[in-house]
């Protein structure tokens, strides 16, 4: 589940980073085209989502897949506008961060936008004079650029969280500020 939700995510950021930079002809850079080898054996030509795909036992073909929005937004959590960095190629880069009960990150800046969801457990953003926010599994985030915070677990059990950088080659991600 955790592997679906990270590989979803980095192809919206990736789609939405490459729109952002460079305009809606960057979100197919590479010119996907058809197959002429089809995943199903034959060398007929067709695309991976034909409609004549076999139906499987487990789904058949008139479910259709949901959908859920996670963020859409064009101001971080402490309502800044979104910048991108001007340096270098786009870059998207995805982690998972594992915090157990009571843990404490180091104080980071981020230097460039991070689209941040709370996989499981409870969060808590301590932005210094800033405020604090907390957030819990199933919510969402872009953390500021160039503001100090420190993340903690202030759940009871381990809090793991998606963390999706739209920056640049050359780019931090973050950089430590404080131990």
């Amino acid at each position: 589940m955790i592997e679906k939700l990270a590989t979803a995510a980095i192809g919206i950021a990736a789609t939405v980073s490459l729109v952002a930079a460079n305009g809606p002809a960057a979100a197919n850079p590479h010119k996907w085209k058809p197959s002429v080898e089809s995943r199903y054996g034959g060398n007929e030509l067709r695309w991976p989502w034909s409609s004549d795909e076999p139906e499987t036992e487990a789904a058949p073909a008139t479910l259709q897949p949901t959908e859920r929005l996670l963020l859409d937004s064009s101001e971080d959590t402490l309502q800044n506008d979104i910048a991108y960095p001007t340096v270098g190629d786009a870059r998207v880069t995805a982690t998972i961060l594992t915090l157990e009960a009571g843990q404490r990150g180091k104080v980071l800046q981020h230097e460039t936008p991070m689209f941040a969801y709370v996989l499981e457990g409870e969060i808590t953003l301590n932005y210094g004079r800033n405020g604090w926010k907390a957030f819990k599994a199933g919510e969402s985030m872009l953390q500021p650029m160039g503001r100090p915070f420190r993340t903690i677990n202030s759940g009871d059990g381990t809090a793991k969280v998606l963390l999706v950088s739209m920056g640049a080659t050359g780019a931090a991600r973050a950089q430590v500020v404080a131990e």
